[in-house]
């Protein structure tokens, strides 16, 4: 186990200076990549998820979170997801585990089902930016609820004995702590911010670059930019012929990239169970991909 150990550390050693040489090299395309992330988090990101962090902070602290009884807690959480966007689930799930209303596994438990991305950017950058007259914002709408509803329920089942089953069904403590001041909530969605955006400009610098040395164009290059950061992936999508497009683009929504993946670990820490969290993209992606199959035929 520790010769596997220093071994893969070598490996990690030798590709950091392999990127270090390449990005050199190409040191073009890797600004032109750097410039696309900065220029994606500045025009869509940032206008599509910081303000609705504050709010969700703000929210979750105070008398309207304690309006939701237990049967509609779960609902109540997914839907700030949705409506708020990524890493929103992650920050909701850290927030209550630090106040002490849930245990780590549960907190992972919706890391895993209410991080999607926002109602905002899927109308708006994958519906009409990327599929204009297609109403494939809502088509992708109704395929993120309807597989994150799926995927509460089939993560219930595998991850959690009978008992444990019986404790997620307990109301949380929503809105019974100390509310949170605007300026710490303005104060810890920048921190949130600044986190999420550089994450996205690292992965777009590299899917750029990795596009530039295999010289992949259409569907290889908007399922290998998907792979890594979603939206640089659904805007490749949109040249895509048929129905293709819009197929990737779900399934690229629903395992939400590399880069996503990341800044919920930075969120959620420790809380966050890699097996459940991929489960759950894997099973979202699949999902989406065959509704989309059928609702854009």
């Amino acid at each position: 186990m520790e010769k596997t150990g220093k071994a893969l550390k070598n490996v990690l050693a030798a590709a950091l200076l392999a990127a270090f040489v390449l990005l050199n090299v190409y040191g073009r395309t890797a600004e032109a990549g750097t410039l696309a992330g900065i220029r994606f988090c500045v025009t869509v990101i940032a206008p599509s998820l910081f303000i609705y962090i504050v709010l969700s902070k703000l929210i979750l602290g105070s008398a309207a979170a304690g309006w939701f009884a237990k049967p509609s807690q779960a609902l109540f959480l997914l839907a700030l997801g949705f409506l708020c966007g990524f890493p929103t689930g992650a920050v909701l799930a850290r927030e209550l585990y630090d106040r002490g209303g849930v245990s780590a596994k549960r907190a992972s438990y919706i890391c895993a089902y209410a991080n999607n991305p926002s109602l905002s950017f899927v109308l708006g950058f994958a519906g009409e930016r990327a599929f204009p007259g297609s109403g494939a914002g809502w088509k992708f709408s109704l395929l993120i609820i309807a597989s994150s509803l799926l995927n509460m329920l089939v993560l219930r089942a595998v991850f959690f004995t009978a008992e444990e089953r019986a404790e997620l069904s307990k109301p949380l403590a929503l809105g019974r702590s100390e509310s949170k001041s605007l300026v710490d909530a303005v104060s810890e969605s920048a921190d949130t911010m600044i986190r999420v955006c550089a994450m996205i400009t690292v992965f777009a610098c590299v899917g750029t670059l990795l596009n530039e040395l295999a010289g992949l164009s259409g569907l290889p290059a908007a399922l290998l930019s998907g792979f890594l950061e979603f939206s640089g992936g659904i805007a490749l999508c949109a040249e895509l012929p048929g129905v293709a497009g819009p197929v990737l683009a779900a399934a690229l929504l629903g395992w939400a990239g590399l880069s996503v993946q990341m800044q919920v670990r930075a969120v959620a820490g420790e809380l966050l169970s890699t097996r459940m969290f991929l489960c759950a993209r894997v099973l979202q992606a699949a999902v989406m991909a065959l509704g989309a199959f059928f609702l854009f035929r």
